[in-house]
C-alpha cells in the first residue's frame, strides 16, 4: 500500500506540473495558479515563487503580496523577491510598504535609475517635491543606458516603449509645475519629447502647461 501511494503521489504532482506549463503557455493564470497551489498542498513549496509572479502578472496583486511576503520572511534580501514586493505594493497603493522597498532595493544597487524613478514616482505622490525633486537628479545624473526603457502611452499607438531619461524628465517637469517654476517645468517636459517624441503624457503636459501661460498672458 505505502508503494501504491507513494506512486499516486508522484503522479498527482507529475499532473499538476504538465496542467501548470499548458496553463501558463495559453495565459490561463485561474488554471496555472490552481496547479500551483495543489503542488504547494502536495509538498512542493519551491513552487511558491512561481505562484507569487503567476498572481502578479494576472494582476491578483493581493494574492502576489501575500505569498512574496511569506517568501521574504525567509529571504529578507532576495532581489526579485524585493522587486515584485515593490510592484504589488505599488499596485495596491500601499506608499509606505512600496519605499519600504525600494530603499531596501536602492542599497543594494545605488546607481539603479529604474528603482531612483521609482522611488521618485512615489515620493511624488506623497506631496514631497523636494525629496522627489532630488531623486530624480540622482538618478539623471548616472550614465543614461539606451537599453532602459519603460512602456508608456504613446500619440498614435496605445503603447510604446520610452526611454527611462524621458519619464525621468517628464517627472520633474510634474514636480517643477507643482513647485510653480513654470520654466522648469517647460524645460523638462522639452526634454522628455525631446528624447521621446511621441510620449503622450509629456506632449499634455507640455501642451497644458502652454495653454495655462496663454491664458494667464491674455488676463
Amino acid at each position: 500500500m505505502l508503494c501504491s501511494a507513494t506512486a499516486t503521489h508522484a503522479q498527482d504532482k507529475n499532473h499538476y506540473k504538465k496542467l501548470y506549463k499548458q496553463a501558463l503557455s495559453y495565459g490561463d493564470v485561474a488554471t496555472a495558479t490552481s496547479a500551483l497551489n495543489q503542488l504547494i498542498v502536495l509538498g512542493e513549496n519551491s513552487y511558491k515563487d512561481s505562484l507569487a509572479i503567476v498572481y502578479n502578472r494576472g494582476g491578483l496583486y493581493a494574492q502576489s503580496y501575500m505569498v512574496t511576503k511569506q517568501l521574504l520572511a525567509d529571504k529578507p534580501a532576495k532581489k526579485d523577491l524585493l522587486a515584485l514586493m515593490l510592484d504589488n505594493s505599488s499596485q495596491l497603493n500601499l506608499t509606505k510598504d512600496a519605499l519600504m522597498y525600494v530603499d531596501q532595493l536602492l542599497a543594494q544597487d545605488k546607481n539603479n535609475q529604474f528603482y531612483l524613478y521609482q522611488k521618485g514616482l512615489l515620493v511624488y505622490n506623497t506631496k514631497d517635491y523636494s525629496t522627489c525633486l532630488q531623486t530624480i537628479n540622482e538618478a539623471l545624473s548616472l550614465p543614461a543606458n539606451p537599453t532602459d526603457q519603460i512602456n508608456a502611452d504613446g500619440i498614435k499607438e496605445q503603447q510604446i516603449a520610452i526611454p527611462l531619461q524621458a519619464a525621468l524628465y517628464n517627472l520633474k517637469g510634474m514636480v517643477y509645475y507643482q513647485l510653480k517654476d513654470t520654466a522648469g517645468a517647460s524645460m523638462a517636459f522639452s526634454k522628455a519629447l525631446e528624447l521621446a517624441p511621441e510620449y503622450k503624457m509629456a506632449s499634455i503636459n507640455l501642451a497644458a502647461l502652454q495653454n495655462n501661460k496663454t491664458k494667464q498672458e491674455g488676463k
